[in-house]
């Protein structure tokens, strides 16, 4: 049942690894399995806050 909340890790950010710039963006990764992209999404956002000039995705995509 624990997975099931704190999969892959319990940590406000588990899509980042701890190799530098390797983010996860899979069913294994909240919200969980599905048609919908936001592990991927999330793991983005992540990865643009992450770095040292502020992005956003609308800016990206237009």
């Amino acid at each position: 049942m624990r997975q099931a909340f704190a999969r892959p890790v319990l940590s406000r950010t588990p899509w980042r690894t701890p190799m530098r710039g390797v983010y996860l963006a899979s069913a294994a990764t909240p919200p969980g399995p599905g048609v919908h992209g936001m592990p991927g999404w999330l793991a983005a956002r992540q990865a643009l806050r992450d770095t040292a000039e502020p992005t956003e995705l609308t800016e990206l995509f237009g």
